[in-house]
């Protein structure tokens, strides 16, 4: 990031932090990238100064060539997708599985959500062929440490945290594909078989090298409730290791926000409701609270179709109700906290 003088801001700089009107309401967050409307109204409050994205972190060079920000994230994300790979089939195989090799393909990503706060935009701009099951690995442990960033976590911390959340399903290794990849409903038996998946992750990870307790508590929690009633230990509350707790608002946002072969996706705002109602019952209340108020502001900025079938612009978010923001269509405004009846089914 670099700090510049307001009036060096110009259209199509990318933000490095959120800007609040004077309200205290977000209306372009960090990652944003500057519009006519975004500038005229950041002119217009009282800041001399301002943090923007160093274009030197936009383009890396490789072997001589230029590669976007964007192309330099799928290579990354590709890469510990094949590593993941490796690890996945070891653990199904019974084979030793060696770590080393899977945490340094996964430290540019994690580098990248340290330094830049923008993965749920990368991850979109993300293109790769590979099964859900190996995507879904991998998002769920980089939106886990997204939200670790904002929880406050130290370098050390989320380098444990990416680690549990992209191996929170390492277990599945161990459950047939035929019940795996069932696109009906699962019956008692299937779905107990299911269910020991976090108890296969934590027998595999506690026989491997370089997986401390906090990885594999976090593997062992992410299916227990916070208000009880999870398996396979029905534990609740602040006994569920806070990793359990934050992979498990992960793995529902990925998940409902992925296209899948018998499911399409959902759109983040719907799913950001349905987290919300979770909330005590089946989340923590304080960690869903974090994520519901940091992530809304990702969306600022951003294209979105709407159910009555127009498309527009996130504007600002709401405070008090951060899933109903308000958007801009040509010249009409249209606050979604004041019509339910408008929704948004995608964003563009």
């Amino acid at each position: 990031m670099k700090l510049i003088s307001i009036n060096e801001l110009e259209v199509g700089d990318i933000l490095d932090q959120d800007i609040e009107n004077d309200n205290g309401v977000v209306f372009a967050g960090t990652g944003t990238k500057v519009t006519h409307s975004i500038l005229a109204r950041i002119l217009n409050l009282s800041i001399d100064f301002i943090y923007v994205k160093d274009e030197n972190e936009s383009i890396v060079e490789d072997s001589g060539e230029s590669f976007s920000f964007e192309a330099e994230i799928n290579k990354d994300f590709a890469n510990t997708v094949e590593s993941f790979k490796n690890v996945f089939m070891s653990a199904k195989f019974g084979q030793k599985i060696i770590v080393d090799e899977f945490k340094t393909s996964v430290k540019p990503l994690v580098n990248n959500i340290i330094n830049n706060d923008n993965i749920l935009g990368n991850l979109r701009s993300i293109k790769l062929n590979d099964a859900y099951t190996y995507k879904h690995s991998i998002n769920v442990g980089l939106v886990s440490t997204m939200i670790g960033k904002w929880l406050g976590y130290n370098e050390n911390d989320l380098a444990d945290l990416v680690i549990a959340g992209m191996l929170h399903d390492i277990g599945k290794s161990k459950v047939p594909s035929s019940i795996i990849d069932k696109k009906g409903p699962l019956n008692n038996g299937e779905f107990e078989i299911i269910q020991s998946h976090v108890d296969f992750g934590f027998e595999v990870l506690s026989a491997t090298e370089g997986i401390n307790e906090n990885i594999k508590l976090g593997v062992r929690h992410h299916h227990e409730r916070f208000g009880g009633g999870g398996y396979q230990l029905g534990l609740k509350g602040e006994n569920i290791h806070e990793f359990g707790r934050i992979i498990a608002i992960a793995d529902i946002f990925d998940a409902m926000t992925s296209d899948r072969s018998y499911k399409s996706k959902i759109s983040p705002f719907k799913v950001a409701e349905y987290i919300r109602e979770l909330s005590f019952d089946h989340l923590d209340p304080r960690i869903t609270g974090v994520f519901l108020r940091k992530i809304a502001h990702f969306y600022v900025g951003n294209k979105v179709k709407l159910n009555n079938g127009n498309a527009g612009e996130v504007i600002l978010v709401n405070k008090s109700n951060y899933t109903k923001p308000l958007i801009r269509i040509g010249q009409d405004y249209v606050d979604l906290s004041k019509d339910y009846s408008i929704e948004i089914v995608d964003v563009i």
